[in-house]
């Protein structure tokens, strides 16, 4: 979420205990993207997560581990594998050409 001021209050009361924060844009120009389709698979191949981002960001919560990340954005698929530490916080950006 984060569009509106309200989203992003309603953001900032869960953002502490999710320790995976997501942020997509369009490259160059730095104009935050919302529906972009996430999915979360354990590094063993079961997904444990499929969603649509509201907003340029996206945070979620998940047991320390290794997951790979398949972000779609318009068809444009960007994966990324990523570690969760057992504690802390991971955060990636991602950046898409825009149309």
């Amino acid at each position: 979420g984060a569009n509106g001021v309200s989203e992003r209050e309603d953001l900032a009361q869960v953002k502490s205990p999710a320790n995976l924060r997501l942020l997509f844009a369009v490259k160059g120009s730095g104009s935050y993207l919302s529906d972009v389709k996430v999915r979360i698979d354990d590094a063993t191949g079961p997904t444990l997560l499929t969603a649509v981002s509201k907003g340029p960001l996206f945070y979620v919560a998940l047991p320390p581990g290794l997951y790979n990340l398949i972000l779609d954005n318009a068809g444009q698929v960007q994966t990324m594998q990523v570690a969760i530490p057992d504690s802390g916080a991971i955060e990636r950006s991602f950046y898409w050409v825009s149309d």
